[in-house]
């Protein structure tokens, strides 16, 4: 047995063994750089809740990958349809249904481990009405089989797996909420069975238990949340499947629920407990011999029913998750013990959480069992987008000239939170918005944290005058970021007018004179668009763009636009050489039917431009 079998229990975080592979990557970039200094934490923003439904009245919810695809998913325990459901995670955190499986009376908690060894997870529920554990062997594809039931202790309320004896073989320890309290260790055979419970003294009415190492011994303990007598009680293991008289140390009023992590980094591990009948959070410093310190209170905004432990805000410190009846928070850990003033997410009636990488971007997110709707709230870690500056200005002091193209004005966006950032395109809107363009860009990649990318825009005003509009970089943020653009635009350029000499009497034509240098120039004179003459609205299509320079010179800082009925997109092309050309492929979506006329045009910083036209049939 290794420490880590008895330090894996974090609240409701069990999320199996699976590390995120960009985790990994990360990770390993950390480790080249140990002797830079640590950055600072990024902002933390969760998207807005992805509900999904499951069976009646869903109690616990836990997280790991049950079908072996390398993607986190989910587990519930449904008090009322006596059944767990199953959430299959995906790429982009979406969820499928992966069905409903009976269990037995009144689904309390449910656990996901390797009950019988074959390298597949199975479930483990406990039922406070048939006062039984259900045991459900997984089939390795998300699907699980026939229910065994095996005695527990009078009414279970949770239940923890750890090899308790220390011979390689899952066992089961249940919290029972009886009066007195007691917690029920069930001895494993390796082969998904249990043998008879054998019941342990703890305190009155205990409603959740978890495993750790408290006494730093290399076995594990057990410790529960006890509602009646208001503390946690503490059993210290023999490693022989049996435990010692409890030891109990005061939390607030009728805790509900505990999680266990070192929270103040100095290798012991500590407590978090939800208080049924207190405000607060409570937290319990270990001391690496078993016991704990006084307790101090963290304010939730009401009574919580749940807390979960994990590292929110990626920066290497415990964060916390609490819910209550009427509100689901998080609360950002100081790495001494502390924590910061809770976070509302929004939803309320949140039985139990978990904190897992549903998405697999490297992020932690949370889930809230929403028992009153028969639902899990998904809370997916977001990017926070910054661009900078907020505002462009092209034409000041020196406006420019209609039909004539900008300097270009450089704009930057910044990933300043935790899950990696994805920008797309750019669209551009307001007044406006066919006057500029986005020359070039290196912002099609992922931005991890506190990571930046930038776009060249160009001003082509149509008009003189006061010119504005927005441009967006489309990504996978709830709310994209802009920034407003402006330009002051002056009339067509006109040559100077010669004077008029006097009209001399006309002599003979003399010979040819030699023809003379042209002199260096660059002139974007042809312009070829291929591409689908019939697409579906909304879909993407690729058009490939071809810039011919006719000049002797090179045209610089070239780039394509195309706009028409429901369509607003642009590309760079960068420099065509002399006497070449140059193709692109600009991806288009359009947002309207029928018959559309797109123009694409072309423009640069030395060539002028040409404008094409292409009429597409756009069908649902």
């Amino acid at each position: 047995m290794t420490r880590s079998d008895i330090r894996g229990t974090t609240g409701r975080n069990r999320t199996g063994t699976r590390f995120s592979r960009l985790r990994r990557l990360l990770l390993a970039a950390v480790l080249m750089a140990v002797a830079s200094p640590a950055a600072a934490s990024a902002e933390l923003a969760f998207k807005p809740a992805l509900d999904v439904s499951v069976g009646d009245f869903p109690q616990d919810v836990a997280s790991a990958d049950l079908n072996g695809d390398g993607y986190n998913d989910l587990v519930t325990a449904n008090s009322n349809s006596d059944d767990v459901t199953v959430l299959l995670g995906g790429p982009v955190g979406l969820l499928s249904a992966g069905g409903d499986f009976p269990a037995g009376n009144g689904p309390q908690a449910v656990e996901a481990s390797d009950l019988n060894r074959d390298g597949n997870l199975d479930l483990a529920v406990a039922n406070i009405i048939s006062s039984d554990v259900t045991v459900l062997l997984g089939t390795g594809t998300g699907s699980f089989g026939a229910p065994n039931s095996f005695a527990a202790g009078s009414q279970p309320r949770d239940l923890v797996v750890g090899d308790f004896n220390d011979n390689g073989r899952p066992d089961l320890a249940v919290a029972n909420g009886t009066d007195p309290g007691n917690v029920s260790v069930l001895l494993g055979t390796g082969s998904g069975a249990f043998g008879a419970p054998t019941n342990f003294l703890a305190g009155q009415f205990s409603r959740s238990v978890k495993k750790g190492d408290f006494n730093d011994d290399g076995i594990v303990d057990l410790v529960t949340a006890n509602g009646g007598t208001s503390d946690v009680s503490v059993l210290i293991g023999t490693g022989s499947g049996t435990f010692a008289a409890p030891a109990s140390f005061a939390t607030a009023f009728a805790p509900n629920a505990v999680a266990v992590s070192d929270l103040n980094n100095d290798g012991k591990q500590d407590l978090a407990v939800a208080n049924a009948g207190f405000a607060a959070v409570s937290i319990l410093l270990g001391t690496g011999t078993g016991s704990f310190g006084a307790k101090t209170d963290f304010a939730t905004p009401a009574a919580a029913l749940s807390v979960v432990i994990g590292d929110l805000n990626a920066d290497g410190i415990p964060d916390l998750g609490a819910g209550g009846s009427t509100f689901t928070s998080y609360l950002i850990g100081t790495g001494t013990g502390s924590f910061g003033p809770a976070n509302s997410l929004g939803s309320t009636d949140t039985y139990a959480m978990v904190a897992a990488d549903l998405d697999d971007d490297g992020a932690r997110d949370l889930v809230a069992a929403i028992g009153s709707v028969d639902e899990v709230s998904i809370f997916l870690n977001s990017p926070v987008p910054s661009a900078t500056p907020a505002a462009l200005a092209f034409g000041t002091p020196t406006p420019v000239p209609q039909g004539t193209v900008s300097a270009p004005g450089l704009l930057s966006f910044t990933n300043d939170g935790v899950a990696p950032m994805k920008i797309d395109g750019f669209t551009f809107t307001g007044t406006n918005p066919g006057d500029f363009f986005v020359g070039s860009d290196t912002c099609r990649q992922m931005l991890l944290e506190g990571q930046s990318c930038s776009a060249r825009l160009f001003f082509a005003p149509k008009a003189a005058g006061a010119r504005s509009a927005t441009v967006t970089a489309q990504s996978n943020v709830p709310t994209n970021p802009s920034a407003t653009l402006g330009g002051i635009a002056g009339a067509l350029p006109q040559g100077p007018t010669g004077s008029t000499g006097l009209d001399g009497q006309a002599g003979p034509t003399g010979p040819a004179g030699p023809q003379g240098d042209p002199g260096k120039f660059a002139a974007i004179t042809k312009v070829a668009v291929s591409g689908p003459a019939r697409v579906r609205k909304g879909s993407k299509n690729s058009y490939k763009v071809t810039a011919t320079n006719t000049g002797n010179s090179k045209a610089t800082g070239a780039g394509v636009s195309a706009t028409g009925k429901g369509v607003n997109s642009s590309l760079g092309i960068g420099s065509v050489s002399a006497g070449a050309n140059k193709s692109v492929n600009l991806k288009l979506k359009v947002s309207k039917t029928g018959k559309v006329e797109i123009k694409f045009k072309v423009t640069s910083d030395n060539a002028g431009g040409k404008t094409v036209k292409k009429k597409v049939t756009v069908v649902k």
